[in-house]
């Protein structure tokens, strides 16, 4: 599948006279609006694509990008050497970038005709400070979004008309910004073109502000769909587009798919996302605003804490800085903990659906395929024949020293570069003294082990002894598979509680027992099965 890079390609020798501009103009508009133009005050003040690449090209340190793809560098030359882009005059560059605010925002203008122009929002770069004004649209009105509308004011001039545009943060800010454009000036927006970005938050700004503008919008969306249905707009004319990106990673403009020139469009969204929606819609509903703001604060006050400015710089970490984020966030506000275990509780509410579903599935098949259990149960059986008796000791007790190890590593180093500032460290150094107690209770009372494993391993039993008795009901009108299932029930309940009571020094000859119980049931079931096939025949 091809993408924006190509369509420049392909279009190189076609000016928009020849062929007027379209949807997929509007995304490399979109896409150019990521590069860090040069200052516009050189020459006359207005130039083509084409001479602001070559004033750049000449200084490698010049040549800059917002970090959104590998592919930019390339992607601006092949627009700036062609005829349909690089002829286009670009004018009003600005950009705001004050992370203390913080404010990330720019804005450019591209001359389509004497009458006609295009205003590009860039959208979230590599920033830090962009991302955290990502967070505040649910919460307030940003500093970005106010710099959008003045933008429109002061750019938009009499006698001509407008394409507005952005992608992510700079939808969103298009929206903003055309709402609330005064009426003279929003008459001569010709259409609005709103790239996978989030609507607004109703406590902060109504949404049937969009009303007024929503004729002129077109929404376009990736398959895998997260950020453009964030306080989702209310946008008829919709666009799904398909992406050579996997997951997430199709927020990227860059990766779109194109197809003859348009947008290579699919059907619907990838079902994985509107799970990870409804997961976000859900924790929202039950956040306040005053929540939201108290936990974007704390998340990325964190994530700045060490320096960082942009999400390389934290990436560039390794590992260490995420930990640095989930320690950082055991030491926050009351409010932002009670914030975010909101996240995962909802994510547990829309797991315990899908699950009930995959329960269904999985009881269907069983009841179709019951070989499918027969096999599972062999299997245990033999691997309790097979395995050493401390087979499971050993793996434990060695994951939870390395564990350890890495952990009070990582521990120590810190404390060295603070000064021992055991305070800051606190956490840290006991997560580091858990991890050693529970290591040395395994290695020195190994009886310690034994009755976890007790626990797990009997509580397994009993829950399938559960699990068969279930089906009893239902099995009185097959009398053998009655009997059968009764004798299951009672023997797995005898030996789930064997095992929470019997001695450790008895733990062979159980496994030895459990092991041979399980493969005789599985073989039991199969050769009734056998026979009844064989009787219906």
């Amino acid at each position: 599948m091809e993408r924006i890079i190509d369509y420049v390609r392909w279009y190189s020798d076609i000016s928009l006279t020849t062929l007027p501009f379209n949807e997929v103009d509007n995304l490399v508009f979109c896409a150019l609006s990521y590069w860090k133009f040069p200052d516009m005050n050189w020459g006359h003040g207005k130039h083509t694509l084409r001479e602001c690449y070559e004033k750049l090209h000449g200084d490698p340190v010049e040549m800059k990008t917002t970090d959104t793809d590998d592919s930019m560098a390339e992607f601006v030359r092949c627009a700036a050497e062609s005829r349909r882009f690089g002829d286009l005059l670009v004018s009003d560059y600005v950009e705001e970038f004050y992370p203390e605010v913080p404010i990330q925002f720019s804005a450019v203008t591209f001359h389509l005709d004497r009458t006609t122009k295009y205003i590009a929002f860039r959208g979230t770069d590599s920033s830090i400070a962009g991302w955290k004004e990502d967070f505040m649209i649910s919460f307030t009105e940003t500093k970005a979004q106010k710099l959008s509308l003045e933008y429109l004011e002061k750019h938009i001039r009499p006698g001509k008309s407008y394409y507005v545009g952005g992608h992510s943060k700079g939808a969103n800010e298009v929206l903003y910004a055309a709402a609330l454009l005064p009426e003279r000036k929003k008459n001569q927006l010709k259409h609005l073109f709103i790239n996978d970005g989030p609507g607004f938050c109703k406590d902060v700004l109504d949404p049937k502000l969009i009303d007024s503008i929503e004729p002129i919008c077109t929404a376009i969306r990736p398959e895998y769909c997260v950020i453009g249905k964030i306080f989702e707009p209310d946008i008829s004319d919709c666009r799904i587009v398909k992406s050579t990106q996997k997951a997430g990673m199709q927020h990227s403009i860059f990766s779109w798919g194109i197809d003859c020139g348009g947008l290579a469009l699919s059907k619907d969204y990838d079902p994985q996302s509107l799970a990870i929606q409804s997961i976000l819609d859900r924790w929202l509903e039950n956040v306040s605003t005053e929540e939201r703001k108290v936990f974007t604060d704390s998340i990325f006050d964190t994530l700045a804490k060490d320096g960082s400015q942009t999400l390389f710089d934290i990436l560039g970490k390794g590992p260490a800085s995420f930990e640095n984020v989930i320690v950082s966030m055991l030491n926050a506000d009351p409010m932002a903990k009670e914030t975010f275990w909101k996240l995962p509780e909802a994510a547990m509410r829309e797991e315990r659906k899908a699950a009930d579903k995959v329960t269904v599935l999985v009881k269907n098949e069983i009841d179709h395929q019951p070989y499918l259990l027969d096999a599972a149960i062999a299997l245990v059986g033999v691997l309790l024949l097979l395995l050493p008796v401390h087979f499971f000791n050993i793996v434990m007790a060695a994951a939870l020293f390395l564990g350890f190890a890495a952990e009070a590593a990582y521990t120590l180093r810190r404390l060295m570069r603070s000064h021992w500032n055991t305070k800051e460290e606190r956490t840290r150094i006991m997560l580091c003294i858990i991890l050693l107690v529970i290591f040395l209770l395994i290695v020195v009372k190994e009886q310690a082990l034994f009755v976890l494993s007790s626990a797990l391993f009997g509580g397994g039993l009993l829950y399938y002894a559960y699990y068969i008795a279930s089906k009893l009901k239902q099995d009185r009108k097959h009398g053998t598979f009655y009997w059968l299932h009764l004798g299951e029930a009672v023997v797995f309940a005898l030996c789930g509680l064997f095992i929470l009571i019997a001695p450790q020094g008895a733990i062979r000859w159980y496994a030895v027992s459990v092991g041979v119980i399980l493969i005789l049931d599985a073989a039991t079931h199969a050769v009734i099965r056998l026979l009844k096939i064989r009787n219906e025949k």
